[in-house]
Order: structure tokens, then sequence, then C-alpha cells
């Protein structure tokens, strides 16, 4: 039904009388509209390129402006999928592309939105804090992208966290607390990749596992034989029982 109406000029004529301004509509239409799921824009005119979609996609998502329609704005700037800022200007240089999804994500504020900001950060991709305000030292940098990652808790934000306090690179945990030896902080990362429970945070826990470095499984039941421990990487690696044992997580 959906798909009918993006495709009938005259049902879009009159709900667009009927709710000109429905933030949600141009939200969820530009969401489709980048998936695939709708092969026309707002006007009934069919998308012959992958550009005419992505453009649509993003006059779209400014029409919402909502915190998602941001950031999703963001990430397909930082993707090179829309070569034009918000005002229409193109898009010269890597260095404008990065500081446009950046600003976009600041705007956006989602806990999604931190986190692609965190990332931005990290590679050095952006030299400002989500205040705008500038990162001198490399330091600096580190404490900001804990303090975004921190924020955002998303399944990857964790992943991401776990992986920053294993390599030594932060000593506080998702709660800001501070880790005080080397048995509470392998101890926090095995429960973030348990939290995290994104394909690649089982994965790491399969390692650990498999290095004999935690005697649990993702569900915090304990592994007491060799039988049971190879059940558990094996499952790892098939995305069919791993999304079996999981259920809606991933």
């Amino acid at each position: 039904a959906y798909r009918m109406f993006m495709q009938s000029p005259s049902l879009r004529n009159k709900m667009s009388l009927l709710f000109p301004e429905n933030k949600e509509i141009h939200y969820s239409t530009a969401q489709a509209i980048t998936e695939g799921e709708i092969d026309y824009d707002e006007n009934g005119i069919q998308f012959k390129t992958a550009n005419e979609r992505y453009k649509a996609a993003a006059r779209l998502y400014l029409k919402s402006s909502t915190p998602n329609a941001l950031h999703n704005l963001g990430v397909l700037t930082q993707d090179h999928k829309v070569n034009e800022d918000e005002d229409g200007y193109p898009i010269q240089t890597e260095e404008q592309r990065y500081t446009i999804a950046a600003r976009l994500f600041r705007n956006s504020k989602t806990p999604q939105a931190l986190f692609s900001l965190a990332i931005l950060i990290f590679e050095n991709k952006t030299n400002e804090d989500k205040n705008n305000k500038a990162i001198r030292t490399q330091i600096q940098r580190d404490k900001i992208v804990v303090r975004l990652i921190q924020e955002s808790r998303t399944p990857e934000a964790l992943h991401m966290l776990a992986g920053l306090i294993s390599q030594n690179k932060t000593n506080e945990d998702e709660n800001k607390e501070t880790i005080i030896n080397q048995i509470q902080r392998d101890r926090i990362v095995v429960r973030l990749y348990k939290e995290s429970k994104t394909p690649e945070a089982l994965n790491s826990l399969a390692v650990l596992l498999s290095e004999n470095k935690t005697n649990e499984d993702e569900n915090g039941s304990p592994i007491t034989t060799k039988q049971s421990s190879y059940t558990f990487i094996t499952n790892i690696q098939n995305p069919t029982s791993l999304m079996q044992s999981c259920g809606n997580d991933l």
C-alpha cells in the first residue's frame, strides 16, 4: 500500500494537502528510498541513477530534520552518497565532507549520532568535540572518544569501548567508574561483549573463550567442557545458529 501511495501522484498530492509538514512521513519516505524500497521521488519521478536516489533521500531528510533524519543524512554524506551540503552547495574536499557529517551528527544528538561522531573523531576526520570545541592533543582526543561512547551506549559503542579497555586505552568502564586492576579490566571487557551482542562482539567473545580468558557464554552461562566451548565458537561462526541463540538482540 505504501509503495502504491508513493507511485500515485494524485494520492500524494491529497496527502500533502492534509499533512503539508509531516516530518515523520518525510523521514520514513527518505528511509524507504535509501533502502531501495521505493523507486520514485516525492513528485512521482522514477530514479534512473543511484545519485538521483540519494539526492531525493537527502532532500526529504532535510525536510524532516528530525534527529534520526539528520543522523541518516550525515551517514549519506560521510559515505560519499551525497555531494551537497544542507544548503545545496557542492562538497569539494574530503575535509569539508567530514566537517558537514560531523555537524549533522552534533545537531542530531541521538545515541547513534554520538557514536558516529566518536568514530570521526577517533579516525582524525574531525577536530572538534560535540560542543564544537577544538581538540588539540591526542590525549584529549582519546578522552572525548570514550566520553561519547559512554553517552551513546549503542551495541556498537559498547563493543568499541570493550576494545579500548582491553588495549589499555582507557581506565573507565561504561559507567565512568575507574578500572583498578587487570582482573577487573578483563571482566569488564567480557561483560561489554555480552551486553553488545553484535556479531563482531560475539566473535571477540569467542576469541577470549578459545584463549581460556573467560568461561561464560554470551548469556552468562558457565562453559564447563571443551565440547560446550566448541559448540559456542561454532555458533558464533554460523550466522543462523547465532541468530537463533541471540534472538532479537541481533
